[in-house]
């Protein structure tokens, strides 16, 4: 199917602002896993959950795996190809 060369130059504008959302999910989310894994080997860091200061270990491990989501996210889209 073609396309219209301004429709064409719109989906190019969306698929180049989808890649650098998605580079910016992968930056952001490998810094904060980096950080949570420098708390977590910590062992006086504490962890703040809801107002709670905690220093358990699963606390810390939560901070460390729940920015895999975001990672994942972002590896999802740069991965995404456009469709032609």
């Amino acid at each position: 199917m073609t396309m219209s060369p301004d429709a064409q130059k719109r989906n190019e504008g969306s698929i180049a602002s989808l890649r650098i959302i998605s580079w910016l999910f992968i930056v952001v989310g490998y810094a904060v896993i980096f950080c949570g894994v420098v708390v977590f080997f910590d062992p006086n860091a504490t962890v703040i959950i809801n107002g709670v200061k905690k220093a358990d270990t699963a606390s810390k491990l939560v901070e460390v795996l729940l920015p895999l989501g975001a990672l994942g996210f972002g590896l999802f889209l740069a991965s995404a190809r456009a469709a032609r």
